[in-house]
Order: structure tokens, then C-alpha cells, then sequence
């Protein structure tokens, strides 16, 4: 990443933290099709976001979820990229 000027440049100079992208987060489900079970029982706002919706169209979310999680799929286990950035600093 490049440090010129921007938020993490920043950040090092008024904190006195060296900031470091360690790593790359992804979230692995054991099928496609697991998101959409998942996502009803793991978490509350999408939980709850699936459950409002009518019986009838639920399938179709299902089957997009699975569809979207395909490019992610390798020897059946679906690898999803987090939308999530781990940022470590260390005191200098």
C-alpha cells in the first residue's frame, strides 16, 4: 500500500504507529449453498432481514447467494472475500 500522504501516512505521523496490512480475511463456508443458512443463523441483521421476507421468494435469495458464491469455490468450499481490512500498529 502506498504511504505518501494519505490516512495511514497520516495516522504513523500523529500516533507514532508503524501500520502494517498483515493479512487478507476470508470467510470459508463449508458449500455455496451454506451462506444463506448461515447468514440466517449467525448473524442478527441479516437474520432478521431474512426473516421478514415472504416464504415465497426465499428460494430465490437462496439461489442467488449460491450463484454469487460460486467464483469463490474451490474443492467445494467456498473462500469469500471479507469486505474487512485488519490493521495492526505497533508503537515505534
Amino acid at each position: 500500500m502506498a504511504r505518501g500522504f494519505g490516512p495511514v501516512r497520516r495516522l504513523e505521523v500523529t500516533t507514532g504507529l508503524h501500520v502494517k496490512f498483515p493479512t487478507v480475511l476470508t470467510w470459508r463456508l463449508p458449500s455455496p449453498d451454506a451462506l444463506m443458512e448461515t447468514f440466517r443463523q449467525a448473524t442478527a441483521r441479516m437474520g432478521g432481514l431474512l426473516a421478514a421476507q415472504d416464504l415465497a421468494v426465499l428460494p430465490a435469495i437462496a439461489a442467488a447467494m449460491t450463484e454469487g458464491c460460486k467464483p469463490h469455490v474451490r474443492d467445494g468450499v467456498a473462500d469469500l472475500p471479507m469486505p474487512a481490512v485488519l490493521t495492526v500498529g505497533t508503537k515505534a
